[in-house]
């Protein structure tokens, strides 16, 4: 009978224990989920905030690019176009519409110089040969091309840290007139010589042939101006 009792209370006393450490396990894995929970939250708002904040300023840049009168081009490692301004096609001589994410550069080029962008050229080897340069890593930094329409593009490009390069299209406006260089004789040459005469100033020329014409009249003449110096 006490052996039968002692049996009774020991099995109890086992489930007991069983049933109060699977419930200690519940809690520990119910606790540490929540934990996770509240750590994902933690990290989802955070992320959040790093992408509206990645955004807004993503939203300026476009603004700014936007506002630029230059054209400015993006191309990444594997020679595509990702990026471009509305300037972009103006100033680079595609057309618009055939533009979007991802174009090849060879593409690109093709149709720079189908619109005559780089003078009278063979397309597909004018491609081939700047394809060539682009995947070798020749990128020249600065430069001047002259466009179908008479008018002059400068070009500045730099690498980009991962791969690919940044380009952009400035418009050359020249606002100065043309200089003009005069001839004057030259210093080891007489002024009696017929070269020194035919490349005399018109105004000296004209003085002399009144001198030829009236030489007693135009004695007292003052003496003749000496021709501007040469800077």
């Amino acid at each position: 009978m006490l052996s039968g009792f002692l049996f009774w209370w020991l099995a109890v006393l086992v489930l007991a224990s069983l049933l109060g450490w699977q419930v200690w396990r519940a809690r520990h894995f119910r606790a540490a989920a929540e934990m996770r929970e509240a750590a994902l939250i933690a990290d989802n708002a955070t992320l959040s905030e790093a992408a509206s904040r990645a955004e807004a300023k993503a939203r300026q840049l476009d603004g700014v690019l936007a506002a630029l009168s230059d054209g400015v081009s993006v191309v990444d490692a594997e020679l595509r176009l990702v990026g471009w301004n509305p300037r972009f096609p103006e100033c680079a001589g595609v057309p618009r519409r055939a533009l979007r994410i991802g174009i090849s550069m060879a593409e690109v080029l093709r149709l720079q110089a189908e619109a005559g962008e780089f003078g009278l050229v063979d397309p597909e080897a004018e491609v081939a040969q700047r394809m060539a340069l682009l995947r070798g890593g020749f990128i020249v930094p600065r430069l001047r091309r002259e466009r179908p329409d008479g008018t002059t593009v400068e070009l500045r490009r730099a690498a980009l840290p991962g791969g690919g390069f940044v380009t952009v299209y400035s418009p050359v406006i020249s606002t100065s007139p043309p200089q003009f260089q005069p001839v004057w004789p030259r210093p080891s040459m007489p002024i009696g010589d017929p070269a020194s005469r035919a490349c005399a100033p018109p105004q000296l020329r004209a003085m002399r042939r009144r001198r030829a014409r009236c030489p007693t009249r135009c004695a007292a003449s003052p003496p003749m101006p000496a021709g501007p110096r040469l800077p």
